[in-house]
């Protein structure tokens, strides 16, 4: 597998709002170790979801055309995992050819539906936020996350040996690509805000795992030949913990994914609370040592928290 080029991209690449029509591009990717935290995505998945959040009628289903409900109806399928917004927009830039391939199939059959009784034919056989459907979407956003962590183990496999083929996704590209699958987790607990059997609970499960196994990558990938840094961040050019805590740009979209999912699902935050909170002093932990270059995130992300009452003011370590 051919390495794939540093994120210099924006993340905002793909936020952008849903466009029409075609398009073809985008896939990620990345990795490390396996002893991750799938601490509680099993809990409460007989529980239906809160309905704390279908004040945002405007955007769900029930305001979309037939284009929409016929490619939210089809999303679990998407071969990229990708979330409504970036499965609707037409230039999302690296689409893979097999999303693209999908997606065109998609909108041909959207032509299809000419009434409301053809969409609810197509609706019937795995009916979009039914149980199946809402199942399906976990595990998709799962399985981005598991491809984003085997991209970047294979990366630091070829750090260590660069006698292997040039493989895996560097610690620029992988960060994107976090950046990009919180949005995603975002966009799908915005859109699809009446999920069965506790599902939004777990998507909000799977955005705490990914910030918190960040902590297992604070060891450089720095491949051989690449020339040394010195002095202050320069010095995390190959360390994806600290790359990440250190830029602002790199992290200030992921800690507001917390704020916007906070108000609107504080209720599952709350079932989660020491989870949450144990998130947050781990990522302290591992961070305290470099408060001049790390202090902002872990402040923000602490910030966070506090809004969604997951952690008292008074418990600011920094």
């Amino acid at each position: 597998m051919a390495m794939r080029r540093s994120g210099k991209a924006s993340a905002a690449a793909a936020r952008k709002d849903p466009d029409d029509d075609d398009g073809d591009d985008d896939d990620d990717g990345d990795d490390d170790e396996d002893d991750d935290d799938d601490e509680d995505d099993e809990d409460d998945d007989d529980d239906d979801d809160d309905g704390e959040s279908n004040d945002d009628g405007e955007r769900g289903p029930a305001a979309w055309g037939v284009r929409q409900r016929v490619m939210a109806i089809h999303l679990i399928y998407e071969p990229s995992q990708h979330s409504l917004s970036e499965f609707m927009r037409e230039d999302l830039p690296e689409r893979s050819e097999h999303s693209a391939l999908y997606r065109r199939q998609v909108l041909a059959i959207s032509g299809l539906v000419r009434t409301q009784a053809d969409l609810v034919t197509l609706n019937t056989p795995v009916p979009c936020q039914g149980p199946a459907w809402s199942k399906q979407m976990v595990e998709q956003m799962r399985k981005r996350w598991h491809n984003i962590r085997d991209q970047y183990t294979a990366y630091i496999a070829y750090c260590r040996n660069p006698q292997l083929p040039r493989q895996g996704t560097d610690v620029e590209g992988t960060i994107l690509s976090i950046q990009q699958l919180l949005y995603a987790v975002q966009d799908t607990l915005i859109q699809f805000t009446s999920m069965a059997d506790g599902a939004s609970l777990q998507m909000l499960d799977l955005l705490r795992e990914v910030l918190l196994h960040l902590r297992y990558w604070r060891h450089d990938a720095r491949p051989a030949n690449a020339p040394s840094y010195a002095g202050g961040s320069q010095n995390f050019e190959y360390n994806l913990l600290f790359r990440f805590a250190g830029f602002p740009s790199n992290w200030r979209s992921c800690v507001d994914v917390v704020g916007v999912l906070g108000e609107k699902y504080g209720a599952h935050f709350k079932r989660r609370e020491k989870e949450w909170q144990s998130a947050y002093y781990e990522l302290y932990k591992a961070l305290a040592p470099y408060p001049g270059d790390t202090g902002a995130f872990v402040g923000a992300f602490h910030g966070r928290l506090s809004e969604v009452g997951e952690i008292k003011a008074d418990e600011e370590l920094l």
